[in-house]
């Protein structure tokens, strides 16, 4: 996203990666059981297809998961909004 999102993103850029890197950390951990891992694959393959209204979908089902952290999955609802606003 940095690449490509407008300077007036930039913040949001930002605070996007720094809590995508907290799930991350939880996938290198091992700290995510294997429902949530299916439905974070769901996430990639609907971000992959750039059908952000399926992302949105899989993030809300996410949200339910406690194994997932709450910064986290805020960054992914980021993400997903900057994805739509942004022009591929």
């Amino acid at each position: 996203m940095k690449a490509v999102a407008p300077a007036t993103y930039m913040a949001h850029v930002v605070d996007a990666e720094k809590r995508l890197n907290l799930l991350f950390d939880q996938l290198n951990n091992g700290a995510i059981g294997a429902e949530s891992l299916a439905q974070l694959q769901a996430l990639a393959d609907a971000f992959r297809s750039r059908n952000y209204d399926q992302a949105q979908v899989v993030h809300t089902a996410l949200a339910q998961f406690p194994d997932l952290s709450a910064p986290a999955m805020v960054g992914v609802k980021r993400l997903i909004s900057m994805s739509r606003a942004t022009p591929a």
